[in-house]
């Protein structure tokens, strides 16, 4: 350990304990998961409305 940390060894490797193994997964993993709209609001009262009305004559089939 002192040889890593006194830099004379370029490779180790980093130990999680187990009690934080499931939420460092979950921490790496949340990036990968998130969506361009995650957090974005909502929208003002009427345009939301215009996005919920119903067109007055159905579609002919």
């Amino acid at each position: 350990m002192t040889s890593v940390a006194a830099g004379e060894v370029d490779s180790f490797r980093n130990l999680v304990p187990t009690s934080m193994l499931e939420e460092t997964k979950r921490l790496q993993q949340v990036p990968w998961e998130r969506k361009v709209t995650d957090g974005l609001g909502t929208r003002h009262q009427a345009i939301q409305h215009s996005y919920e009305m119903q067109p007055e004559t159905p579609l002919a089939s």
